[in-house]
């Protein structure tokens, strides 16, 4: 039997010590003040953002030490210390003349941008690499895509389309939400988060998002999002809820990876329907050391007064040992990679997952993880069964 480091709170679960009375709709400076507060309160979690530093996946991992990981990862050293002393010194620029404190921040700017220019490169959507993943008959009904968290370039972006491939056994099309620099990501996060402000990214998502369900040849839309893209990914629900039939909307499927939102919708169709939700079926993946999802999915899914609008199985998984990072943290550690014992290359998703088997420690019985996680149903180009909407708990709240 697995050891139990995921815990489950079922629909009428405890809150995480947080007792909230304010929900996404509320007044915007409110809400900021109330992120303010909820950042200091899990402050203790920001050393476990980039641990454990060491991955298994080889080059898939952000922080393995090969050339274009390193580059990456100086270009966002760089920008972050300019970013910094920008903020420090930016009250300051009261005492100067108009014109010179305007010209010394549009400088600053110009240079954020132009170093942003080389982390990000000259696209925006991406696919992942033929060589992961072809496109099989089997799966021309599906429509993969990806939508990245803070602080990712093209080359982290393309890395985790080319290991979501790998491990799912599916190509995956990526939307760039373009880093500006941590800091400035940080403060674009509150903005969307606080604000419901769309920016470029978010609507070209949603644009993409909307064709791909209205095609009649996709019968399935997978959508996964990792940190910020949680957030942008649920203001596009918001807008497609609005807009999209409930038998469209049916086809999508959504799976989060540390997510950063405060909010994710999943109405009921209608009021006497318990179980049957707009959207086919969601779940949010975290770590409980993991400063973002603590401040987002954990944070608001485990919230009961008011009840929660964040919808979707959430698994919390309590290892003490979990970052935020996509490939090295979340996907090494939740849906590792098996190498070939001959050539040495990984192959695709390792079925002897330690994650997988862990028995949820609440759940009467010898309930795993991989009896409730849908997504690992996918692995290496497997399907999962056919299940009647919200009949396996897509779309009530419940935290695992």
């Amino acid at each position: 039997m697995g050891t139990s480091t995921t815990h489950t709170y079922g629909g009428d679960g405890d809150d995480d010590g947080f007792v909230t009375s304010y929900a996404y709709t509320d007044m915007p400076f409110r809400l900021m003040l109330a992120d303010i507060y909820c950042l200091l309160a899990y402050s203790w979690a920001l050393p476990h953002i980039l641990l454990p530093l060491r991955g298994r996946s080889g080059s898939f991992a952000e922080l393995y030490p090969s050339l274009p990981n390193l580059w990456s990862l100086l270009l966002q050293v760089v920008l972050g210390f300019m970013q910094l002393g920008f903020f420090l010194i930016l009250p300051w620029t009261v005492l100067l003349p108009v014109w010179v404190a305007a010209l010394a921040i549009v400088s600053f700017l110009v240079a954020n941008w132009l170093l942003c220019r080389m982390v990000n490169g000259p696209g925006i959507r991406f696919h992942s690499d033929p060589k992961y993943a072809v496109d099989r008959p089997e799966h021309r009904h599906e429509q993969w895509i990806f939508l990245n968290g803070v602080a990712a370039g093209d080359h982290w972006t393309k890395s985790n389309l080319n290991r979501l491939a790998l491990t799912f056994g599916r190509p995956v099309m990526g939307i760039h939400n373009r880093t500006s620099g941590i800091l400035f990501d940080i403060v674009e996060c509150l903005v969307q988060r606080n604000f419901t402000y769309a920016t470029a990214d978010v609507r070209l998502t949603y644009k993409i998002l909307r064709d791909v369900l209205y095609d009649p040849s996709k019968s399935k839309v997978i959508f996964v999002l990792h940190s910020q893209g949680g957030i942008e990914g649920g203001l596009v629900i918001d807008w497609l809820l609005q807009e999209m039939p409930q038998n469209l909307l049916s086809k999508l499927e959504v799976y989060t990876f540390g997510n950063a939102a405060n909010h994710f919708n999943n109405p009921r169709r209608r009021a006497s329907w318990q179980a049957d939700r707009a959207i086919g079926h969601i779940e949010h993946y975290a770590h409980s050391t993991d400063f973002v999802a603590l401040c987002g999915v954990i944070h608001f899914a485990t919230v009961r007064k008011p009840p929660s609008l964040f919808f979707g199985r959430v698994f919390n998984r309590s290892t003490g040992r979990g970052g935020h990072l996509l490939n090295q943290h979340y996907l090494d550690g939740m849906f590792p990679l098996k190498r070939d014992p001959w050539s040495g290359q990984f192959v695709g998703a390792d079925d002897d997952n330690e994650f997988m088997e862990e028995v949820v420690d609440d759940k009467d019985g010898d309930v795993r993880v991989k009896d409730l996680s849908r997504l690992w149903s996918y692995r290496n180009g497997r399907s999962p069964e056919v299940v009647v909407n919200g009949g396996n708990g897509s779309g009530s709240n419940g935290v695992a």
